[in-house]
């Protein structure tokens, strides 16, 4: 692996930046087998000027990460392999990984990837886009854009959910809530299910064979004798479900 680290200064003609430069401290430490540790610190007299501006990472394929953040953003573009990552204030961008975990205290969630065990965002958006399932995701005061080939759970605070399932196959029971929200939920042509609707001062809508229903605000039905159950709640928004056929 090779690191690059990007390191800057507020500085005046008369700051000695040979000093600055020499006080950079950057090493690789070995913490288990198959974990190693990328630190980066400053020992010197203009701490207080000194900060790391960008941090670039360069993986063998596959190569599996697990990175905390504080104050920092993660544009992960390049990582082919399974991801776990905690970003305390920053948003999180990742492409072509495969089974990651990803937490932003206050940032948004941007992710292309095999499937997803945990996606949350204290106050920012998710967008994702997975092959296979997405186990749980929430967002505290954003909303969540999703396509997806299953899911789980997803959750917003004060955000809409916008959810499209590309299997026809439901491996466990759905469950959308959206507190002050809408809800939007697109199934494949054929997914079996029973559905479970209700919405607090919103309408229901569902369009699919068999179950064309409008202007209710509560509804329960079977599409396709369907065992497993999609339940979606809101407060204060609407639900549609549509059940894409001939597109």
């Amino acid at each position: 692996a090779r690191a690059t680290v990007r390191v800057a200064a507020l500085v005046n003609s008369n700051t000695p930046r040979d000093e600055i430069r020499a006080g950079v401290r950057l090493g690789w430490s070995a913490e288990r087998d198959d974990a190693t540790r990328l630190g980066v610190s400053y020992a010197g007299a203009w701490d207080e000027s000194v900060f790391i501006d960008a941090v670039s990472i360069t993986l063998p394929e596959g190569r599996a990460v697990e990175l905390t953040l504080g104050a920092s953003s993660l544009d992960g573009a390049g990582v082919r392999g399974d991801a776990r990552v905690n970003a305390d204030s920053g948003s999180i961008t990742l492409r072509d990984a495969l089974a990651v975990d990803l937490v932003a205290g206050s940032g948004s969630i941007d992710v292309q990837a095999a499937r997803a065990s945990r996606l949350e965002a204290g106050s920012g958006s998710i967008r994702a886009a997975l092959t296979g399932h997405l186990t749980a995701a929430t967002a505290g005061s954003g909303s969540i854009d999703a396509v997806v080939g299953s899911a789980g759970a997803l959750e917003t605070g004060s955000g809409s959910i916008h959810l499209e399932l590309t299997g026809t196959t439901l491996p466990e029971d759905l469950t959308l809530t959206a507190g002050s929200g809408s809800v939007e939920l697109v199934l494949a042509c054929g997914t079996a299910a029973r559905l479970d609707l209700a919405a607090g001062s919103g309408s229901v809508r569902v369009d699919a064979p068999g179950a064309s229903v409008d202007d209710t605000h509560a509804w329960t039905g079977t599409l396709h004798n369907g065992a497993r159950v999609v339940r979606a709640r809101t407060g204060s928004g609407s639900i549609r479900v549509t059940e894409r056929c001939g597109e």
